[in-house]
Order: C-alpha cells, then sequence, then structure tokens
C-alpha cells in the first residue's frame, strides 16, 4: 500500500492476486493493530488505507525505507581452499 492512498477491497485483492475473502480477513488483522484504517460505504465496499497516524505503521514504513534500497546478492558461502598438510 501507498501512503496517502485509498483502495476498495476487490482491487487491493485483483492487484495481490488473492480473493476477496482473504483480504477482508488481512484487512480485519492490520486494523486490529491500527495498521490499516477503512470505511464500508453502500453495498458493502470497502475502502481502505494505511494508517499515516499509527506508531507501529510510522516504524514500518521507516523500516521499509531503510531496506528498499539493499538488493538481493547471490550469498553463496564462499568455497575454502584445500590447505595440504605435510605431516
Amino acid at each position: 500500500m501507498n501512503r496517502g492512498r485509498f483502495y476498495n477491497q476487490v482491487a487491493l485483492a485483483s492487484a495481490l492476486g488473492s480473493s476477496s475473502s482473504t483480504v477482508a480477513r488481512l484487512i480485519e488483522n492490520l486494523a486490529k493493530l491500527e495498521i490499516v484504517k477503512y470505511q464500508r460505504f453502500d453495498r458493502g465496499v470497502k475502502v481502505i488505507a494505511l494508517n499515516d497516524e499509527s506508531r507501529l505503521t510510522k516504524s514500518l514504513v521507516n523500516f521499509y525505507s531503510e531496506i528498499k534500497g539493499f538488493e538481493l546478492t547471490n550469498s553463496q558461502p564462499k568455497k575454502r581452499c584445500a590447505r595440504e598438510d605435510n605431516h
């Protein structure tokens, strides 16, 4: 989710490649944590947004900002050179 943007549940589910019922459960959990807030309108349409006032949301956004610049690299362990023991 982007800060300052509003989403409806169906569009969010489509963007995530998930079902609307799965997104509904996630939204309920995130709302309990005060990470998102939502409002239900006519015909059950739910509009969702990040809760920019939440301390937890601010922490998550800051964390994301810090790590988004890092690129994943091939973290294969380096091969050790075999030592010859002359015993």
